[in-house]
C-alpha cells in the first residue's frame, strides 16, 4: 500500500505518534534511524518491510535543560559527601578488619 506524504511539526527520537500512519513501535523505530542518519533525504526501512522517505526541511535545537548534565552533577556531589563522611569517621573511629579462618 502507498501512501500519500504528510509533514511532520518537529520531532526527536522519543516522539511516538510522529508519523500518525505508523504504530508507536514502528515510530521508534524510525526516530531511532533517523537520528544516526547523517543525510537530509534518504529512506529507512523498518523491520517490518514498510518503507519511509523522509526530507529534512528544517532542524532547531532544543532547549534542553541539560538533565542528564544536573543528575550527573547531583550524582557527583553525593559520591563526595559520602567519601568526605567515611573520612571524617575513619579519622574519629578505629578501624580494624577482621578476616575468619586466620
Amino acid at each position: 500500500m502507498i501512501s500519500k506524504g504528510q509533514i511532520s511539526d518537529f520531532v526527536t527520537v522519543s516522539s511516538t505518534d510522529a508519523l500518525k500512519s505508523l504504530t508507536p513501535e514502528q515510530n521508534s523505530e524510525f526516530l531511532n534511524r533517523l537520528f544516526e542518519s547523517e543525510s537530509k533525504k534518504g529512506y529507512i526501512k523498518l523491520a517490518d518491510g514498510k518503507i519511509v522517505l523522509y526530507n529534512i526541511l528544517e532542524q532547531k535545537m532544543l532547549d534542553n535543560l541539560n538533565n542528564d548534565q544536573d543528575d550527573n552533577i547531583l550524582n557527583i556531589k553525593s559520591s563526595m559527601f559520602n567519601r568526605g563522611i567515611i573520612k571524617l569517621l575513619e579519622n574519629k573511629y578505629p578501624v580494624q578488619i577482621f578476616m575468619e579462618g586466620f
